[in-house]
């Protein structure tokens, strides 16, 4: 397993086990390495899709939680495309801490929009590009808090 595979589990298994404490069902992992989401699970009758990411922080070290505009683009597009009821941003923190962003709250009221130097992907810090990034921040109503 490479980096990208084995920080890609870490999430999963995280994701797992918060989707049984929050009674999440037909639980459907994506298979390939760059899928425009990475699960579909349903929640209370309804259909929903979620990245899911694992930091290696506390969940209240920074001000807000970046998110790249194109992943909360693409996953907007699914919801329509595929007929679902919602999409979530899932992230999981070193304290056990879970927030759950719903990608379908945010507008220009709620987060902010910045461009960063950042990793071209997620397990390579070598490379890096320009990118547009949301800036969600927990107490706004999009985003639930739990505990894992």
């Amino acid at each position: 397993m490479n980096q990208f595979q084995i920080t890609e589990k870490i999430g999963r298994d995280k994701f797992s086990q918060f989707a049984n404490q929050m009674g999440f069902t037909n639980v459907i992992f994506t298979k390939g390495n760059y899928d425009p989401t990475d699960v579909y699970f349903e929640w209370n009758g309804k259909r929903y899709t979620a990245e899911i990411k694992s930091r290696n922080v506390t969940h209240n070290r920074y001000k807000s939680i970046m998110m790249e505009y194109n992943k909360a683009k693409k996953l907007s597009e699914l919801v329509k495309t595929q007929k679902l009821d919602g999409a979530f941003y899932v992230n999981f923190f070193e304290d056990n801490k879970v927030l759950m962003f719903d990608i379908m709250q945010f507008s220009t009221d709620n987060v902010e929009i910045t461009t960063i130097l950042a990793p071209a992907t997620t397990a390579s810090a070598s490379s890096k590009i320009e990118k547009t990034c949301l800036l969600l921040f927990r107490n706004e109503n999009y985003c639930t808090i739990k505990n894992l």
